[in-house]
């Protein structure tokens, strides 16, 4: 699934209500999957929607600033700002928004990615595969009825605000350190 190193895939088919215009903010390398079907099928299997290894600049550290940029081109809007961790430490925070999508910073590195965008889903048991997140023997899970949240997985965190009614994500937060913990 990944065309050449750390390549974003950003996959949205028909069971997704909202299209976006993510394509707006990829480079030549992302692949959009568009399957035509009518109806959302239980069957259907999940696919990636956002890759979240995509943005590990060489499998031990993820992007910086420039790196993203390049990747995706300018952002909508950048916010400086400190982030005071529950402890009161203070931490520079750089978020570079796209649309509805946050890239959070701190000393030049990603630390953080938000959506702001609901994205449909037919079961919560396919938020992994939707964000190419993977467990493994230290991961925890929590699921509380409204968020679920695997941390210690393939990235440090995933995080999604989810509404089981509707099938929509709320907000999703990727966090690849323990930086917002």
């Amino acid at each position: 699934m990944f065309l050449g190193v750390a390549v974003v895939v950003w996959a949205f088919s028909s069971m997704y209500s909202t299209r976006t215009s993510l394509s707006k903010y990829s480079d030549s390398n992302v692949t959009n999957v568009d399957n035509d079907t009518t109806s959302m099928d239980s069957t259907l299997k999940s696919k990636v929607i956002f890759d979240t290894k995509a943005f590990m600049a060489d499998g031990k550290r993820t992007m910086t600033e420039e790196e993203l940029i390049k990747k995706i081109g300018q952002p909508d809007k950048i916010d400086n700002w400190n982030y005071t961790s529950a402890i009161g430490n203070k931490y520079p925070i750089k978020t570079l928004t796209y649309g509805n999508y946050e890239y959070k910073f701190n000393n030049g590195l990603l630390h953080r990615i938000t959506i702001f965008e609901p994205i449909s889903y037919n079961s919560k048991d396919d938020f992994l595969e939707m964000f190419n997140v993977t467990k493994n023997s230290q991961s925890k899970l929590n699921d509380t009825g409204v968020a679920y949240r695997l941390t210690n997985g393939s990235i440090h965190d995933l995080w999604v605000g989810y509404n089981d009614k509707t099938k929509k994500t709320e907000w999703i937060h990727i966090s690849y350190s323990d930086l917002f913990d």
